[in-house]
């Protein structure tokens, strides 16, 4: 059963990231699925059934899916799988919607969410809820120094739907093999493969990753690799055709190298010296030592 919510608008309607992120339709989306959502945000990704809720909208499958899958990739919705079956969880209605007594679950409850059943004298039951961050995965917590959260901008969300740049020309994955839709991949390695650097033969490397699951190397260390190797190519302006591919960087172990660190240490002791600074290195070599000691 839908619940009636009491949304401010404002917020959803003048925060120009999100309005850029999902345009008009996409907006009137998000904000139906507050009142879809159960009190503790959760919720199961029918296209179908979801499509049938926006009502006169008239939503279609695919743009439910499409939708869906921004919302996802920008940390709006965290998904978790339970016995085999998928479900979403709204990350920002605890917050905004504290109710109460809201209804206990109806729906499996991720580990990060915790769940305190009650009865009034009536019988009737009610539920306290508190979201541990801690069981939140690695990359949906704030930013640490040694892993950053990702952001990913309207564009790269774009690049992963479409597969195509700007002027329609086709990028490296396009040309090089036909990939599956971007739905088909986990968000774990949708993040990846957002913070690598280089952007091609995405099946090849989901192939390599699904394997090195398998081997019990934890997605968000495949993660902050990608990170750290990024930072350390961009800092060090190499160029593309040099860059490993991600699917090689995964196969042959590369990451290992870069699971220690923060983009920022990786930039830095990356970064090519400006002819100033190797001229004053060479004129006060003892400065030098006195600093890096």
């Amino acid at each position: 059963m839908d619940r009636k919510r009491v949304i401010d608008t404002e917020a959803f309607y003048f925060d120009d990231e999100l309005v850029e992120l999902l345009g008009e339709r996409g907006l009137h989306f998000y904000i139906r699925l507050w009142g879809i959502a159960e009190d503790w945000g959760g919720f199961e990704p029918k296209y179908g059934s979801l499509a049938l809720k926006m009502g006169a909208l008239k939503f279609s499958i695919e743009e439910v899916k499409k939708y869906l899958n921004r919302l996802l990739l920008a940390g709006k919705i965290f998904e978790y799988e339970i016995q085999g079956k998928k479900y979403h969880w709204l990350t920002k209605l605890m917050k905004h919607q504290p109710l109460n007594n809201p209804s206990p679950p109806q729906l499996p409850l991720p580990d990060w969410i915790i769940c305190e059943e009650h009865r009034y004298p009536s019988g009737k039951r009610y539920a306290n809820y508190s979201c541990l961050i801690e069981k939140l995965p690695r990359h949906y917590q704030k930013p640490t120094s040694s892993l950053p959260v990702i952001t990913p901008t309207i564009e790269t969300i774009e690049t992963i739907e479409t597969e195509t740049n700007r002027n329609g020309i086709e990028t490296e994955t396009a040309r090089e093999e036909k990939s599956p839709p971007s739905a088909s991949y986990s968000l774990d390695f949708e993040f990846f493969f957002l913070s690598y650097p280089r952007k091609c033969e995405k099946a090849t490397a989901f192939k390599n990753w699904q394997t090195c699951l398998r081997n019990k190397i934890k997605p968000s260390d495949l993660i902050q690799a990608a990170g750290n190797y990024a930072a350390k190519v961009k800092a060090e302006g190499t160029e593309g055709q040099y860059i490993k591919k991600a699917g090689n960087f995964i196969r042959e172990k590369i990451f290992i190298d870069y699971l220690t660190g923060t983009q920022e240490e990786w930039a830095e002791k990356s970064r090519v010296k400006t002819k100033q600074e190797l001229y004053r290195e060479s004129l006060f070599p003892d400065l030098k030592e006195e600093v890096t000691a």
